[in-house]
């Protein structure tokens, strides 16, 4: 996540691809509602554990819109899977 997303978990610009932003992904970011390209995100609904735990195994969004192809589908083991959505959420 952090090579993307970086340590602070704020985003942004991805190397080599420069116009490419990986958007943040705080606890703010996910849960948060977002117009359209607000603090690099396309508008969507908050993320819950289900779906944050869809779009990193998937890509696909909570409306069932795909993420754009930049971002990799993980395979993750459950428990690992649940640990990383449970940190990313801030319930750790």
């Amino acid at each position: 996540c952090v090579s993307c997303h970086g340590t602070d978990r704020e985003g942004g610009r991805l190397f080599p691809n420069p116009w490419l932003v990986a958007p943040a992904i705080t606890v703010a970011a996910l849960t948060g509602t977002h117009g359209e390209d607000s603090d690099g995100h396309d508008d969507h609904a908050p993320y819950s554990a289900d779906t944050l735990a869809r779009v990193i195994t998937t890509g696909l969004r909570p409306d069932d819109s795909a993420v754009g192809t930049a971002m990799p589908r993980w395979e993750i083991a459950a428990p690992d899977l649940r640990d990383l959505v449970a940190y990313l959420l801030g319930k750790e």
